[in-house]
C-alpha cells in the first residue's frame, strides 16, 4: 500500500472582538482573519499578513453587553446596531473567503489565534436565527466537513512551537 501524504496546511490567523464573555447573551461585534502562512511537510512559508485578509463589523445579536468588554474593541455599539453587517451574511462571506484562499493555496485551512478557545466559541455559535434558528457551524472541527479546523496555542506547543513550547 502506498504511503499517504499529508495535505499542506494554510494557517489563517483569526481574531474576534466581543461585547461580553460568552456567545448568545453577548455578541461577537467584529472579526478578522489573515493568511499567515503555508506548511507543506517540513517546509513553512510565511505569508504577508496584509495580503489576504477578511474583516467584518457585526450588528449585535442582543441588547446585553459588558461596558468594559466593549471598550476593549474601541467600537461604537450604537453605530454597529445601525450599520453592522448581518452576522449570518458575514459568516457566509467568511466561509467563501476561507474556501477561496485555501483552494488558491492547495491546502487545508487551519485556524490559529490567541486565545483560540474564546474566539472559536464565538465563531461557532454566532446565531443564525433568521434562517435556521440554530447556531452556525462555519469552521472545521476535526472529523467534520466544514472548512477550517482549530489550531490553538496548545497544539502548537505540542509540536514544539509557540509561546508554551519547551
Amino acid at each position: 500500500m502506498a504511503a499517504r501524504t499529508a495535505r499542506p496546511s494554510l494557517y489563517i490567523s483569526v481574531d474576534i472582538e466581543a461585547d461580553g464573555p460568552i456567545p448568545g447573551p453577548y455578541s461577537m461585534i467584529s472579526f478578522g482573519a489573515a493568511v499567515a502562512g503555508r506548511q507543506d511537510g517540513a517546509s513553512y512559508t510565511a505569508a504577508d499578513p496584509q495580503e489576504r485578509t477578511f474583516y467584518r463589523e457585526l450588528r449585535p445579536i442582543s441588547d446585553a453587553y459588558v461596558p468594559e468588554a466593549l471598550a476593549v474593541s474601541g467600537l461604537d455599539r450604537d453605530r454597529l446596531v445601525r450599520e453592522g453587517a448581518d452576522p449570518a451574511a458575514a459568516m457566509d462571506a467568511f466561509r467563501t473567503w476561507v474556501r477561496e484562499v485555501s483552494a488558491e493555496a492547495g491546502a487545508q485551512p487551519v485556524m490559529c489565534g490567541y486565545p483560540a478557545p474564546f474566539d472559536w466559541t464565538f465563531l461557532l455559535l454566532v446565531p443564525d436565527a433568521v434562517r435556521r434558528g440554530q447556531p452556525l457551524r462555519p469552521l472545521r472541527l476535526p472529523g467534520h466537513e466544514d472548512p477550517l479546523r482549530d489550531e490553538g496555542a496548545g497544539a502548537a506547543a505540542r509540536r514544539g512551537q509557540g509561546p508554551d513550547a519547551p
